[in-house]
C-alpha cells in the first residue's frame, strides 16, 4: 500500500553529484571533525592511495614507522597537514570522515533504468528512486523490494511510496566508502 505527500523534499536532502548521478543526499555531518577541518584549513581529502593507508590505521593510537612499507610511508609523509600526527619514529592517524551520506534520492525517466543506477550506491548508503508513476511496474517494484531500493513515485505532483528503502548497515567499511563520504563533503563545501 502506498503512502502520498505533496513533500517531495526527500528528507531534506541536498542536491549532490555522486558517482555519475545527480541525487538528492541526506547527509549527517561530524561536527568535531568538521570544526577541526575547517580551524585547521583542511577540505576533503579523496585521494584513494592516501585513504588505503589511512584506513588500515586505528585512530588517534599511534604507530612506529616501520610497521609500514616505503611506499605507505611515503603516502604518509605527503599528506595534508592535519591527516597524521608524526614524530621521528611514530605515526597518528587524525583524520576522519567528515560527513556520512545516510541515503539517496536518485531521479530517473525510467524505473528499471532508476533501479540499475541505484544499485551502484549498495555498499555505500540507503537508497531510493522517484521516477514517473507510469514507468513503474509489479516487476520493477519486486526487483527493488529485493535489493532494498525504496520506490518513489509521482503522479500529479504527488509522491506516493511504492517501496520504503531498506535500513542500510556498513558490514565492513573500506577506504572507497570513506571516499565516497569525503567526495560529498567536498561538495557541500564547495557551496558554502
Amino acid at each position: 500500500m502506498s503512502t502520498a505527500t505533496r513533500d517531495i523534499s526527500l528528507d531534506g536532502g541536498r542536491p549532490l553529484r555522486l558517482r555519475g548521478h545527480d541525487v538528492t543526499a541526506t547527509v549527517t555531518p561530524s561536527i568535531d571533525e568538521t570544526a577541526r577541518r575547517a580551524r585547521i584549513g583542511l577540505g576533503a581529502v579523496s585521494d584513494p592511495t592516501l585513504l588505503r593507508v589511512l584506513a588500515t590505521m586505528p585512530v588517534n593510537e599511534p604507530l612506529n614507522w616501520s610497521s609500514f612499507t616505503r611506499n605507505e610511508q611515503r603516502t604518509l609523509r605527503s599528506a595534508p597537514d592535519g591527516v597524521i600526527e608524526r614524530t621521528d619514529h611514530r605515526v597518528t592517524r587524525l583524520l576522519v570522515p567528515p560527513v556520512k551520506v545516510e541515503s539517496i534520492f536518485l531521479r530517473a525517466r525510467d524505473a528499471a533504468r532508476g533501479l540499475t543506477a541505484a544499485s551502484q550506491f549498495a555498499p555505500l548508503c540507503r537508497r531510493a528512486i522517484v521516477v514517473d508513476e507510469s514507468t513503474v511496474s509489479e516487476s520493477v517494484l519486486l526487483e527493488a523490494a529485493y535489493f532494498g531500493i525504496g520506490v518513489y513515485a509521482v503522479a500529479d505532483d504527488i509522491c506516493h511510496v511504492l517501496e520504503t528503502p531498506a535500513p542500510f548497515a556498513i558490514r565492513r567499511w573500506t577506504w572507497a566508502q570513506w571516499q565516497f563520504h569525503e567526495q560529498a563533503f567536498g561538495q557541500l563545501l564547495a557551496r558554502l
